[in-house]
């Protein structure tokens, strides 16, 4: 029997189950938990499909920048495996992402129930994917071939050998310019979660026979009881809205997850020395984990000595706001694209539309000496939340802006455009202020590079993933520093404070 049983429209693959097995190093109640709970919930009856899918995972901007160095190209074939796919969130964004490209997506489940979700969505949306009811354990059995991106959410936290899995995901790969999308619990933003996850523990250990619904209703009803100032609801310090009865169960009644440090994330990809952690994919995480704890001169000193890992250690002590940790793996330590290379870079936006900063900015001028003047970006995001992001408004700033907005030129090309226009450009400087800027608006993710010999693609455009709402022009009444310097001011800011030797 032909292992690919085409089940409609010639585009919905899905591969016979009848070899299924659990391997030795899966937990059986996990299988349990996934047919009873199959997760993310959706209901495919009232998904839109005249909308794009959900949003579930890094942009094919994002991808690219940081797995390919910046030089995909839209003609290649390109394979991914998406590990612990569920209900098919990250599967159907990824075939809408690469919509345009020769690919072809491996969709990796041990639940049958939840592959039947996803299979159902995908064949009424028409995406081409392939289904696997199988445990990632088996894949080196499975003749998968090789991959270029794996992407594993909501999985490694799940699993009882996650050394045994990374192994397998760096052999799925197929060469160093392949990489992996990697999700991992943290302990220092869940400290609410574990409490109420050991709080239900207590209270269910006698019971051993108790069914996942009987959990299920104790634990609405003890969270029913809880006091407003319970940890589970930082940071909001008030009650907040009871989750749905299947993310309720994913979050505090499944029998096994494990959280991580930061640190504990980078030993566990990097002990093997084959894998390296490039970046992390969300935006909060780059502005918690590199922001100084101060706006302070004498702390950063302090600082000064301690390794990058480190730093990350303790700001997230510090700040303890990230319940999870979204990274870009890759067998390459140099894989990302880099504003080290302006000569080969190009800066886009790609997937936010700036044109209300263009307005704003057109009609401001920069700031005086000593006095800066900042410009604020508030943006409303799709995943229901704000992002801020500052930097400073000089006489170069609209035209930085301009001139990366038509996607055409490197670093050094809008430099080299600004210097046409005027024999006394200080080239050192405008460098040092474009270069600034660009980290700003990379870390929030306004901009990704492509690198200049690949040819500049629409397809690389993903979805709006927010839209601008607010922009305002700050002035800063203060000297440039001072240990006076506003404790609100964000590390953006002063990023571009001109610091007493």
């Amino acid at each position: 029997m032909n292992p690919h049983l085409l089940i409609s429209s010639l585009v919905i693959l899905h591969t016979s189950t009848n070899s299924f097995e659990l391997c030795s190093q899966d937990y059986p109640d996990v299988l349990q938990h996934y047919t009873e709970f199959p997760y993310p919930p959706v209901s495919v009856e009232k998904e839109n499909i005249s909308e794009p899918p959900f949003i579930s995972g890094p942009s094919i901007g994002e991808i690219n920048h940081y797995i390919h160095g910046g030089k995909l190209r839209i003609e290649r074939e390109y394979r991914i495996l998406v590990v612990g796919g569920g209900t098919g969130n990250s599967s159907l964004h990824y075939a809408y992402e690469f919509r345009k490209f020769n690919v072809e997506i491996v969709h990796l489940d041990i639940s049958e129930a939840s592959l039947e979700i996803a299979r159902q969505r995908a064949d009424k949306r028409g995406s081409k994917i392939r289904f696997i009811h199988n445990s990632l354990y088996n894949i080196p059995k499975l003749n998968l071939g090789k991959f270029d991106y794996i992407d594993c959410v909501g999985v490694i936290h799940h699993l009882s050998d996650v050394d045994l899995a990374l192994r397998i995901f760096k052999d799925s790969l197929k060469d160093e310019s392949s990489g992996l999308y990697l999700s991992l619990h943290t302990k220092e933003g869940r400290k609410g979660i574990n409490l109420m996850r050991k709080l239900l523990h207590l209270v269910n250990e006698e019971d051993v026979d108790q069914s996942l619904q009987e959990e299920l209703e104790i634990g609405k009803m003890l969270w029913e009881s809880l006091p407003e100032y319970h940890w589970i609801f930082f940071p909001f310090k008030h009650k907040t809205k009871i989750l749905d009865d299947v993310s309720f169960c994913n979050k505090y009644i499944h029998k096994h997850t494990t959280s991580f440090s930061v640190n504990e994330a980078y030993e566990l990809i990097e002990k093997n020395g084959s894998l390296h952690l490039i970046n992390f994919a969300d935006p909060d995480a780059r502005i918690v984990l590199s922001q100084s704890p101060r706006n302070d001169p004498e702390f950063d000193e302090v600082m000064s000595d301690r390794t990058l890992y480190q730093k990350h250690e303790i700001h997230e002590r510090m700040y303890s706001a990230l319940s999870e940790l979204n990274i870009f793996i890759s067998k390459d330590p140099k894989s990302s694209a880099s504003l080290n290379d302006p000569a080969n870079y190009v800066p886009y936006f790609y997937n936010i539309d700036p044109s209300p900063i263009f307005t704003v900015l057109s009609k401001q001028e920069c700031g005086i000496e000593g006095i800066p003047k900042f410009i604020n970006v508030s943006m409303a995001l799709n995943i229901g939340n704000w992002r801020d992001f500052f930097h400073p408004v000089t006489a170069n700033t609209l035209t930085f802006y301009e001139l990366i907005q038509l996607r055409k030129y490197t670093i050094d090309g809008i430099l080299t455009e600004i210097g046409k226009k005027s024999a006394k450009v200080d080239f050192k400087k405008l460098k040092e202020e474009l270069l600034s800027l660009l980290k700003v608006l990379r870390r929030h993710s306004i901009i990704v590079l492509r690198h200049s010999s690949t040819p500049d693609d629409s397809s690389f455009i993903s979805q709006p993933r927010g839209v601008i709402e607010h922009v305002r022009i700050i002035n800063f009444e203060l000297p440039i520093y001072t240990s006076e310097w506003p404790r609100w001011i964000p590390s953006d800011a002063k990023l571009w404070s001109q610091r007493p030797a």
